[in-house]
């Protein structure tokens, strides 16, 4: 499988907003994990990383509020995440 170049994740955060920008790219076992902050570079409140499914390309994000942190179990996307951490693909 090709890895997706650094294009394709900004193609993807451009359509959700314009006001983004990536700092890293996770490598999860389904999932690359996008993190972002605001173009001035200051981390915007309430924006997760998202998550983009590596077979459909569907984009779905983290909770904004950790399940754990809310006293409910990991979600199996939280979970991926979290292994993920430290697998960096990209960085900008």
């Amino acid at each position: 499988m090709t890895k997706p170049s650094k294009e394709y994740f900004e193609k993807i955060i451009k359509k959700i907003s314009d006001y983004m920008v990536i700092t890293r790219v996770e490598e999860g076992s389904d999932h690359w994990f996008i993190v972002v902050v605001g173009k001035d570079g200051i981390p915007i409140p309430d924006t997760p990383p998202y998550a983009i499914d590596k077979k459909t390309g569907d984009v779905s994000y983290l909770p904004g509020i950790p399940s754990s942190v809310l006293g409910e179990d990991i979600t199996p996307l939280e979970k991926e995440y979290h292994e993920a951490l430290g697998n960096t693909y990209l960085t900008w």
